[in-house]
């Protein structure tokens, strides 16, 4: 389980030096995990250090499964746009993906 730290809001992960964040963490954790990586978040957006992460799990022959909110349950339409952006890029890498509907 990760979280980012209050400090976020001092501008270095912006700037992509900011090893703390989610983001990093999460995909580092990711391209070391030796069987299986499981996500669970409602905005699940991978960037692309997220993506490199997955890229070299799969490549490891890590199990990759994420479950996230669909766009009819997001009351975030941008994240979910933004997830959107990579949905292609992980089924194709053979990430397994779970979409929640809020019916």
């Amino acid at each position: 389980m990760f979280s980012d730290d209050p400090e976020k809001v001092s501008g270095r992960a912006e700037a992509g030096n900011d090893d703390t964040t989610v983001t990093a963490r999460a995909g580092k954790a990711m391209a070391e995990a030796k069987s299986e990586v499981v996500v669970g978040s409602p905005y699940f957006i991978p960037g692309q250090p997220g993506m490199e992460g997955l890229r070299r799990a799969r490549a490891n022959g890590v199990r990759v499964e994420v479950m996230t909110n669909s766009l009819a349950s997001n009351d975030e339409p941008f994240a979910s746009a933004a997830y959107g952006r990579y949905r292609v890029q992980m089924l194709k890498l053979g990430a397994e993906l779970y979409e929640t509907d809020s019916s």
